[in-house]
């Protein structure tokens, strides 16, 4: 039964570049850029250029109507965005407030604690690392005399998708570290661990370091960035 499907969907789409084909230039091209818009828009995480081209001509220059699309989101309260795992829309980060209220009024998952939001960013900033290194970050920096990590805080973030074990320590034990992944980014809308808030500024200051405390702005900072989940 599968195969039939399959020929039904390469029948589809080749009507759908016939179309296209059929058109004058200059409609050719607001047909594609419309085609792109509409296709980013409904998908529920980033599509990859292999995705976004089933719906174009063979001449068409996908990543030139990408550009465009991404420069007639200027001024808008939301913008394209190419990430690992290839492109969507989002919310731009200057109304991760706005969208939080918003959403208050909402029926919203589970929300983290504020400890796992505390153990999650340090993963985003200090990765690779492991729990014990975790541990004695929140208690040296938030002066907390019970910096545990607890094991099904890690464990939500393995399951989410979120975090994924690292290499092993070359110290006694070979303990686990813990690295963001890609669906880390997708998620809160980062092309690159780069994108982190006040990344730049965290490291002229000399707080990416583990010999350093981290401190109240690096947890604001993920605070922030998660009030954008669900965009």
């Amino acid at each position: 039964m599968a195969r039939p499907r399959k020929v039904n969907l390469e029948a589809r789409r080749a009507a759908l570049v016939a179309e296209l084909a059929k058109l004058p230039a200059d409609f050719r091209h607001e047909e594609s850029r419309r085609r792109l818009e509409a296709v980013l828009f409904a998908a529920a995480e980033p599509l990859d250029e292999a995705v976004l081209s089933r719906v174009l001509g063979p001449e068409t220059d996908l990543r030139a109507l990408l550009t465009e699309i991404q420069l007639r989101c200027d001024g808008l309260g939301f913008e394209l965005l190419e990430t690992p795992r290839g492109w969507m829309f989002r919310s731009r980060p200057a109304y991760g407030e706005t969208i939080l209220v918003a959403r208050e009024t909402e029926t919203a998952g589970p929300s983290l604690s504020e400890a796992e939001v505390e153990v999650l960013t340090i993963i985003a900033y200090y990765q690779p690392i492991t729990r014990g290194q975790i541990a004695a970050m929140r208690n040296r920096s938030l002066e907390k005399k019970a910096g545990e990590v607890r094991s099904e805080w890690v464990r939500r973030f393995l399951d989410v998708g979120w975090i994924a074990q690292g290499p092993r320590l070359a110290t006694a034990g070979n303990p686990i570290t813990y690295v963001t992944t890609p669906a880390f980014l997708d998620h809160f809308g980062l092309a690159s661990l780069h994108d982190l808030p006040d990344w730049d500024r965290l490291v002229a200051a000399g707080l990416l370091s583990t010999e350093d405390k981290w401190g109240d702005a690096v947890e604001s900072s993920l605070r922030t960035m998660l009030a954008k989940d669900g965009r």
